[in-house]
């Protein structure tokens, strides 16, 4: 059949159809309009039958795109121009419009360049602006060419004609050389530093180089160091050799420490840091020396991811004098947040001082997240789960139901162009206030578009429409695998809620996918042991079989880890492997655990899951169970 004959046949199709069907088939004559402008079998004009459809121009950028890699020149530019001076924030446009960009630069166009170029578009836009700005003389030329130079690590290939001018100009001072070059060791880049010292010059030139061997050598360094003493190290060369050096050797790191700190030029201050950092490294993998490292660094002040270990590794030791102490020297705001209020509440408990564990633990129980239903555990307290769903507003609604964006998102969601539907809300979102947003994803919601609805409302930041943001679809075959593999649904909808928030096709950066973001090598193993064909990874697209294997994967990982829900929930996220080399020494409670879990992603995870479970269980049923008759202690074993 010819173009023109599939074109006649659509257009009686819409013309034909009673009208609650017309929006299915104009999706299907989209979809397929789309697939063959990108791929240059047609142009969008030869489907006159969506000229008014909304997506329509999803087929004239698709045109554009293709027009600029055939037939790039003034023509397309001009044509570019006036669809982006139509469309220009639109996010069927911003493929297009950075396609243009680069081809803007390589012709030279520098003014037309500046005149579209977005901000905040990533490392390659500003290199080309600031080139932009170089070729047209501009005033903030050079302040945008030191801003492109001055970074502790490897550019993009489109800032070296930015270097270039910087260097042929006489721009390129010593002082910046030194200055990157100070940046790239803070970030252990050594191809960048040895890269500077090629331009550096005398004593700066004598310390790169000296710094790229110690670097690379920091066991020799520190050694040499802690025997004789070096000179030319100076303290920041220390601080970057040692903890260099404590990564991958954090007991030579102990074993040297005192020699190099007496032979060295580092202050108290610093002393007292690369001790908590032999500490930080030690409490990573759950040692017991951790402890009296930070100990040795008192109460100096540390980076705040450091500052939190600290406090973990008294924690992990259950060395509640020191939990209290380092909570208390945190600063006000690090100190009131609900996790830190929960830990000094329990070291409190834990030092005999009950009357004030239990008004702090009072108030943090007021809160509806992993911490607050803990707090509560311990005191006895009810959960304080409340549901105040968001009222519709009509009036506010019409107003969104007009927006093109909200149109094309919903037509595109509709259509299964799910990535493309995603992007739409996404700009969306950034032009709404809270109130619009969340009239959004009510709007979401009442369309089925669960993921939508929960984006919506943590933008809007309003937490108590419980069942918007906790929405419970699938809910037979959930309800139907949990009982199969014997687990809790309430648990799988909090790790599907955690995952990919109900988005069916999601796909993660390391491959896992759908609905509780399986990866292909588990799935093909589980549907194995389930007896279920294998068919391939796309199979885990289909909301029914993505749970079936994620809940038998859970049931699996609750049994290897004898029935415990936070070594199981860890599992899944982080693997098996690793949560077995996170067994304690001793038997722990599940609370500190969890706490000194090292991987700050998959404490996190559990966190929310924790708490998700108990809110889904309270929607669900009205009665959640107490996470405290969840958690059993942690064993060794």
């Amino acid at each position: 059949m010819s173009l023109r004959s599939t074109f006649l046949l659509a257009v009686f199709v819409l013309c034909c159809l009673p009208v609650a069907h017309a929006d299915d088939a104009q999706r299907r004559l989209f979809v397929e309009a789309l697939g063959k402008v990108e791929a240059g079998d047609a142009e969008a004009e030869d489907f006159a039958a969506l000229r008014g459809y909304v997506l329509y121009p999803y087929l004239q950028a698709a045109e554009l795109r293709r027009a600029l890699r055939r037939s790039p020149g003034d023509y397309t530019n001009q044509r570019i121009m006036q669809f982006l001076d139509e469309h220009r924030d639109a996010a069927f446009a911003g493929s297009l419009r950075i396609a243009w960009l680069r081809r803007l630069a390589d012709q030279g166009q520098w003014q037309v360049f500046l005149a579209y170029y977005p901000a905040s578009a990533g490392e390659e836009m500003e290199c080309l602006a600031a080139t932009a700005k170089i070729r047209l003389k501009h005033e903030d030329a050079l302040r945008a060419a030191e801003s492109m130079w001055l970074a502790g690590k490897s550019r993009d290939k489109s800032c070296n004609p930015v270097f270039a001018w910087l260097s042929s100009s006489g721009h390129l001072t010593q002082a910046l050389i030194d200055g990157r070059a100070r940046l790239a060791m803070e970030n252990g880049e050594t191809s960048l530093v040895r890269y500077l010292a090629g331009k550096q010059q005398g004593a700066a030139k004598a310390r790169s180089e000296h710094w790229l061997w110690a670097y690379g050598n920091p066991r020799d360094a520190i050694s040499r160091l802690a025997a004789s003493g070096d000179s030319r190290m100076d303290a920041d060369m220390l601080a970057d050799v040692f903890r260099r050096l404590t990564q991958l050797d954090r007991n030579r790191a102990a074993l040297l420490y005192d020699k190099a700190m007496q032979r060295s030029a580092a202050g108290d201050v610093l002393r007292a840091q690369l001790a908590a950092y032999i500490g930080f490294r030690y409490i990573l993998n759950r040692e017991p020396e951790a402890l009296q490292w930070y100990r040795r660094s008192g109460s100096v002040p540390l980076r705040e991811i450091e500052s939190e270990w600290r406090i973990r590794s008294a924690i992990y030791a259950e060395a509640w004098q020191d939990v209290q102490g380092w909570i208390d020297a945190l600063d006000e705001a690090m100190r009131m947040q609900p996790r830190w209020q929960y830990w000094r509440g329990r070291a409190l408990h834990a030092l005999g001082k009950t009357a004030e564990a239990r008004e702090i633990l009072s108030g943090v129980s007021g809160l509806r997240d992993f911490y607050g239903f803990m707090a509560a555990d311990r005191i006895g307290a009810a959960y304080a789960i409340v549901d105040r769903p968001v009222a519709a507003d009509k009036e506010l609604q019409q107003r969104l139901q007009a927006r093109a964006e909200v149109r094309r998102a919903h037509e595109l969601w509709k259509a299964g162009l799910s990535d493309k539907a995603r992007a739409e809300w996404s700009v969306l979102l950034a032009s709404l206030n809270d109130a619009e947003k969340l009239q959004a994803g009510v709007l979401a919601d009442d369309w089925g578009w669960w993921s939508r609805a929960i984006v919506s409302y943590g933008q809007a930041g309003y937490w108590d429409d419980l069942g918007r943001r906790f929405p419970a679809p699938y809910r037979s075959v959930v309800q139907q695998e949990a009982r199969r593999q014997g687990i809790d649904p309430h648990w799988v909808y909090a790790i599907t809620r955690s995952e990919s928030t109900f988005v069916r096709d999601a796909r993660s950066p390391v491959g896992a996918l759908g609905l509780m973001q399986l990866m292909p090598a588990t799935g093909r193993q589980v549907a194995s042991s389930e007896g279920m064909r294998w068919l391939g990874s796309a199979m885990l697209y289909e909301p029914e079989y993505n749970i079936r294997l994620g809940a038998r994967y859970l049931a699996d990982m609750l049994k290897r880890f004898n029935g415990h829900i936070a070594m199981a929930t860890a599992a899944y996220n982080a693997g098996p492997r690793n949560v077995d080399k996170w067994k304690p020494a001793r038997n722990l409670p599940a609370d500190i655990w969890i706490e000194t879990v090292p991987f700050g992603a998959t404490h996190n995870y559990l966190r929310h899951v924790l708490e998700f479970t108990a809110t889904y269980e309270w929607r669900l049923t009205g009665k959640p169970t107490r996470l405290a008759d969840r958690l059993s202690p942690v064993t060794t074993q």
